[in-house]
Order: structure tokens, then C-alpha cells, then sequence
């Protein structure tokens, strides 16, 4: 071994140790830390925590890793994060940076891991959080996380924090978590969705796990419930927009692109149809497909089967969408159903009222074709 080597790994040991150093020194600034995770409505959650939480008078810095990574400053500007290269989890620490800079009361910081290894790291070496939330275990993510649900919430409980508290929504795996945050000596809250019954804000389990952190926080039940009123949802969040087409055509588009695994599309689902939204012209079912998302692709397939009688038609979007009209042909549907379409624009020259329902993936050409509309005419609900 040369001594330039020698050095090289002397010098990466040190800088090692300084980064630990300097990540203890800027969390011991710093409050408190909640740790945002679980598979759905990590951005819906961390925003409502955000603005009840600031309702309350508490300094927050926030950071969501959504459709659109953003931070909010303590000062309530939300600020786009520009990546250089590859996403890494190495942003946690710099995040972490800042909220010590601006004297953060609190800091909530959505979990950007996937890999459990990552999980692990990314709370107990950088974050090192005293309040922890897991919003649900759903079936995503299956390449990296495990195939299984109890893989998956296996991985999600890595950012359990030690000698802190931890808040979820899921009722299956409350024991199992509650076991896990045990070992840590940490203690679980389960939260109730019949606890907001009547607040229209966000998805009852979203505003309920949210409201159960403030409230552990010290921001009584109308402050925290004042503040997440005029939160603002992450870019990709649910959303139901309404247009009038090339023919005059009425389009009632169903943007679930977000919700990318078929248990939290299947609840968008019956919650729209429960509220009449899809009985207002022809039903479709459009996936927007990611060429980098193969489990994906065979999760909304298999969709797209199982709920085949509640849709006129389907469309194949995104990445592979000849591959995907086949995928659904050899699965039983009848090809004069199936169609392929490259954006928003052709669907508003369809010659019929249609109700679109639209689920897969949001990044890409999701964000990019079917999640901003140039043309006028139309409404956010």
C-alpha cells in the first residue's frame, strides 16, 4: 500500500468522524426532529404537521420529497431542491445544517430512503429523531423494501426513533410496530380517522396521524386544526380537475397518479365513486407507465384486471404504453377497450364526456404531460 493511499483513507476516516461530529452538533441545536415515513402520504402528512405546528407559534423547517422535492423555510417559503446528480441521502445532513442555522424549533423531514440499509443510516446516524411516524404499509416499492408487507413494514420500522414516540395510522401493523419501537424504548400511537370526522382537509388517516403529533407537540386540537385548513398539498397530491375538451365535451380528470400502488388506488377509488365523481360521462382507467418500474407496471396490470368492470376503457400512457396495451389484452380485455395516449391535450379532443382515473406513476412524463395543462378552462377541486 503507498502512502498516498495510506493518506487517502486516513483522511476519509477523519472527514468520517468530523461529519458525525457535526451532525450530533447540529441536531443537539434543533428541538425536536420528526422523521416522516411509511408508503403513502408522507408529503400530505409532514405539510400538515408543517402548518399545524406553525399555527401553534413554533419555529418549523420542513422538507418534503414528493413529486417535487421542496424545502419551507421558517419563514413559510417553500423553496424547489435542486439535485445534482443522483438523489442521496447525504441531503438529510444538509437539511439538517440548515434548520440549525435558522434556529428551528422543530424540524420535519420526510424519509427520502428506500433501501433499509439507507432507513437505518438515515435515522439513527444522521437524524436521530425524538418523534417518528409511519403513515402505512402498502405494497410498493417491492424491488427495493421486499415482496411481502411484512417486508415492507420491516424496512418502514428502521426509522423508528430510540427513546422517542411513534405515531401511525395502520391499524395491522400497530402491535408489530409497537414491538419494534419497544426494543428502541420508544412508545406507539395509533391514531383514529373518526377522530376528524367532518374535516374535509385531507384524507381522514392523513389529518388524524398529523393532529395526534401536534397535539403531542403542545398545539391544542382548533390551533393545529386552523393551520392544516390552509396547508399546501405537495404537487402531486390527489386532485380532481375539471375541462371543457376541443368538442365542447365535458373532461373530469381524476389525478391518482401519486397514489402508485393498487391498495391506496383501489381507496381513491371507491372514495371518488362514493362521492359521484365518475358518473359523468364514459369511465376510463389511465396508467402512466415509468420504464424504471417494472414491479409497477405488473402491480397496475393486475389493476387494471381486477377492477376491469368499473371502467368503459383503459389507456395506455407513459413509458412502454404498446407493451402495456398488450400486458391488458393478454389479461382478458378486449382491445377495442384499450387506447394509447401521449397527453393531457388528447384527451380533451376526445368527442364524449369522460371521467378519466389516473394511476401509476406521477414523476417523468406523469409531472410532465398529464400534471400541468396549459389551456384554459379549467378547475382544482
Amino acid at each position: 500500500m503507498t502512502t498516498f493511499t495510506i493518506l487517502a483513507c486516513l483522511g476519509y476516516l477523519a472527514w468520517l468522524v468530523l461529519e458525525n461530529h457535526l451532525a450530533r452538533k447540529h441536531r443537539s441545536a434543533i428541538g425536536h426532529v420528526i422523521h416522516v415515513n411509511g408508503i403513502r402520504g408522507k408529503s400530505s402528512v409532514s405539510r400538515l404537521i408543517d402548518a399545524g405546528l406553525r399555527a401553534g407559534g413554533l419555529r418549523v423547517l420542513s422538507k418534503t420529497t414528493g413529486t417535487c422535492p421542496t424545502r419551507i423555510d421558517t419563514n413559510g417559503v417553500e423553496i424547489p431542491l435542486v439535485r445534482w446528480g443522483r438523489p442521496s441521502i447525504k441531503e438529510q445532513l444538509r437539511i439538517l445544517r440548515l434548520a440549525a442555522r435558522q434556529q428551528a424549533d422543530v424540524l420535519v423531514i420526510e424519509c427520502m430512503a428506500v433501501l433499509p440499509a439507507y432507513q437505518k443510516i438515515s435515522e439513527e446516524r444522521m437524524l436521530r429523531s425524538d418523534i417518528g411516524v409511519i403513515t402505512n404499509v402498502r405494497p410498493d416499492h417491492l424491488d427495493e423494501m421486499g415482496e411481502t408487507l411484512d417486508a415492507i413494514a420491516a424496512s418502514l420500522s428502521n426509522t423508528i426513533p430510540t427513546g422517542g414516540k411513534l405515531f401511525t395510522a395502520d391499524a395491522a401493523y400497530a402491535d408489530f410496530f409497537a414491538e419494534r419501537a419497544k426494543s428502541k424504548g420508544t412508545s406507539l400511537v395509533l391514531t383514529n380517522s373518526d377522530d376528524v370526522h367532518g374535516h374535509a382537509v385531507d384524507f381522514a388517516e392523513n389529518l388524524a396521524l398529523a393532529l395526534a403529533v401536534c397535539q403531542h407537540l403542545g398545539i391544542d386540537r382548533a390551533t393545529a386544526l386552523k393551520g392544516m385548513a390552509h396547508y399546501r398539498p405537495d404537487p402531486g397530491a390527489f386532485r380532481v380537475e375539471r375541462s371543457v375538451g376541443k368538442f365542447g365535451k365535458q373532461l373530469v380528470f381524476l389525478n391518482a397518479m401519486a397514489a402508485n400502488d393498487p391498495a391506496s388506488a383501489e381507496k381513491i377509488l371507491d372514495w371518488v365513486q362514493a362521492q359521484g365523481l365518475m358518473a359523468s360521462g364514459r369511465r376510463m382507467l389511465l396508467i402512466n407507465n415509468r420504464y424504471d418500474r417494472p414491479a409497477r407496471f405488473r402491480q397496475f396490470v393486475d389493476f387494471a384486471v381486477q377492477h376491469q368492470d368499473r371502467f368503459d376503457a383503459f389507456v395506455a400512457a407513459g413509458a412502454g404504453r404498446l407493451l402495456l396495451r398488450r400486458a391488458l389484452s393478454k389479461r382478458g380485455i378486449a382491445l377495442e377497450r384499450i387506447t394509447r395516449l401521449g397527453s393531457y391535450a388528447e384527451l380533451c379532443a376526445l368527442e364524449h364526456d369522460a371521467v378519466v382515473f389516473a394511476v401509476g406513476n406521477i414523476v417523468g412524463s406523469g409531472q410532465a404531460r398529464w400534471g400541468a395543462h396549459p389551456h384554459t378552462g379549467i378547475s382544482h377541486v
